[in-house]
């Protein structure tokens, strides 16, 4: 089903309006990161979506399946700025610059602390829910190792090094994860900072593998010498 419909509006034109089904969503979205998870209900979300508390069944067989749906995409959105940041500061090597991206995340993270407080919890639940939450992690680090691996095919890497790089990949992405943590429950208030120590690590870390990888390709290709009498 559609998250929005087409409806006329004057003059003859045509606008998008979310359809019920997306209304719904929002809405449990809102409470959450407004009241929290025990202010769900039927009742206040269809309130807020603006139908009646029957109609709600129409659409969602229960309370935890519109949460699912709406966890999954403020993913997707999550998703979505998590890969703008990372094509922004591609090939980046300024501290300054990196840090400042892994600040504007970690901002995101902090004003969206509810849901990703929900996602941190259910991570590891056998519930639909927590299966949508690994299913979009998945994405992510599809997302990352492919990007990563297909430039550096592109420079010149042999294939056989793909397994380090997605073990790369996922230490990269496990040092992004800590950092999400630690603003999630308070041990960090200075995010400026921790972004710097951060993007600090992953430039290291970065250089340190990669070039050790590029060496090991630039040994391998150069000609062996003859041994002189």
């Amino acid at each position: 089903m559609s998250k929005a419909s087409t409806a006329k509006v004057r003059g003859g034109t045509r606008t998008t309006v979310p359809s019920t089904r997306q209304r719904l969503v929002q809405a449990v979205i809102d409470i959450v990161r407004g009241d929290g998870l025990g202010a769900l209900t039927t009742v206040e979300i269809t309130r807020r979506a603006g139908i009646a508390q029957p109609g709600f069944y129409k659409h969602f067989p229960n309370v935890d399946a519109c949460l699912e749906e709406a966890t999954k995409q403020v993913l997707d959105g999550m998703r979505e700025t998590y890969n703008a940041m990372r094509r922004r500061i591609r090939n980046r090597t300024d501290l300054d610059e990196v840090a400042a991206h892994f600040e504007a995340v970690l901002d995101t993270v902090h004003v969206d602390r509810p849901f990703n407080e929900l996602i941190t919890r259910y991570r590891r639940d056998p519930s639909p829910l927590g299966k949508a939450i690994r299913e979009s992690e998945g994405r992510v680090t599809h997302d990352f190792v492919e990007d990563l691996w297909a430039e550096l095919r592109r420079a010149g890497m042999r294939p056989e090094h793909r397994g380090e790089v997605e073990l790369l990949s996922e230490l990269l992405l496990g040092s992004v994860g800590a950092c999400v943590e630690r603003v999630i429950d308070g041990r960090d208030t200075d995010r400026q900072k921790l972004a710097r120590e951060l993007a600090a690590f992953m430039i290291a870390g970065t250089r340190g593998v990669l070039g050790r990888l590029f060496e090991e390709d630039g040994r391998r290709r150069a000609p062996k010498q003859r041994k002189t009498q």
